[in-house]
């Protein structure tokens, strides 16, 4: 059976890694993840009682971008 799921996905700059983007931009774009080497899920982090998705090798969303 084919999976024709497409998922959002985001890199992160820092360290090159692709994450499914779980906060897209309401104009992002879905990908196939089969197109991407690697694609790992974002980390819930928390921050002074601040949750947010980020990047889970660099414990931060400031090196992530849309693809």
């Amino acid at each position: 059976m084919t999976s024709n799921t497409r998922e959002y996905i985001c890199k992160c700059l820092n360290c090159d890694t692709y994450l499914y983007d779980e906060n897209p931009q309401v104009d992002a774009t879905k990908h196939d993840p089969k197109s991407f080497e690697e694609v790992i899920p974002m980390e819930l982090l928390n921050e002074e009682g601040d949750s947010y998705y980020g990047c889970g090798n660099c414990k931060t969303d400031f090196y992530l971008i849309e693809l």
